[in-house]
């Protein structure tokens, strides 16, 4: 079987990842504003489907407020 070309590889994976991102709606529920609050740049305060609040950290992101 023939090798692919670099370019071909390049646009083929581009390709998956974009109609692998377009299912992603069937899997996560998007009804209503699940993020309640940013309390900086690393932690988000989210809602779940039953109205609980709880924390989600950013492993290994080092981020902070900017305010300008």
């Amino acid at each position: 079987m023939e090798k692919l070309t670099k370019p071909v590889r390049f646009w083929l994976c581009v390709t998956i990842i974009i109609w692998g991102l377009m299912g992603c709606d069937r899997f996560i529920s998007t009804s209503g504003e699940p993020v309640e609050r940013v309390s900086d740049g690393d932690t988000l305060v989210v809602k779940d489907t039953n109205g609980k609040n709880f924390t989600v950290r950013f492993a290994c992101v080092d981020a902070v407020r900017f305010v300008g």
